[in-house]
Order: structure tokens, then C-alpha cells, then sequence
């Protein structure tokens, strides 16, 4: 139905024969920086994907921020002399998991759903 429509608005008002007109029209860019909450979400969805969840990914993403809250009050570079970033990692068990040294806050979430995933198999 749908052709045909364009096929007869092709056929009553067909293109100009000229294509160097154009018209330029505002182009918006929408940009959406993830938050920890988001990565939780993410994490939770790839667990959840594996079989590791008995909860619902949002409520296991809900656990995942207080966790992060409580070990690093939601800083990505919190330390405790021992484990640094968001989720407390220490330097050996990122070395184990072949993770950067980066301390972004996509690189720390990649880190601990690694983390997770590890464990969950050791299970």
C-alpha cells in the first residue's frame, strides 16, 4: 500500500530535475553520559543473560549501587590503602581478571561484571 502511494506521488509531483538544491535542516544531538546506576543495570542485564540472577535485574542493579555506595561512597578513585575505585578491586585481583589500570567509570564496571561473572562460575 505503501509503494503505490509513493509511486503515484512520484507520478503527480515527480523530483525536479535539478539535485543540486538542498535543504539544510538543525540537527540535534542528544548525548547521554551513563551514571553508576546505569552500569549497575548493564551488569545486571549481562548476569542475568548468563543465568547467574534468582532476582530481577533491577532489583540485583539496586544491589549493585548500594554495594558500590558502601565500599567507595560512589567515587571512582576512593581508596582504602589496600582496593581503590568504585567497587574496592585490589590491584592483584585486576591483574588476575586482565583488567586496565584505567579508573573510568565504564572501565570499573567492565572490571566488576567480570568480577561477578568469575564468580558466579566458581559456584
Amino acid at each position: 500500500m505503501k509503494v503505490y502511494l509513493c509511486l503515484i506521488l512520484l507520478l503527480v509531483h515527480p523530483p525536479a530535475q535539478s539535485f543540486e538544491k538542498s535543504i539544510l535542516l538543525n540537527t540535534v544531538e542528544v548525548v547521554h553520559k551513563k551514571d553508576i546506576k546505569d552500569y549497575c543495570l548493564d551488569i545486571s542485564f549481562k548476569l542475568d543473560r548468563l543465568g547467574y540472577l534468582s532476582v530481577s535485574p533491577q532489583q540485583f542493579a539496586k544491589f549493585l549501587w548500594v554495594v558500590s555506595y558502601c565500599e567507595s561512597g560512589h567515587q571512582l578513585t576512593a581508596s582504602d590503602g589496600i582496593s581503590i575505585g568504585l567497587f574496592q578491586m585490589t590491584a592483584d585481583t585486576k591483574r588476575r581478571l586482565g583488567l586496565p589500570k584505567s579508573n573510568s567509570l565504564e572501565s570499573q564496571a567492565e572490571g566488576y561484571f567480570r568480577y561477578l561473572k568469575a564468580l558466579g562460575k566458581s559456584r
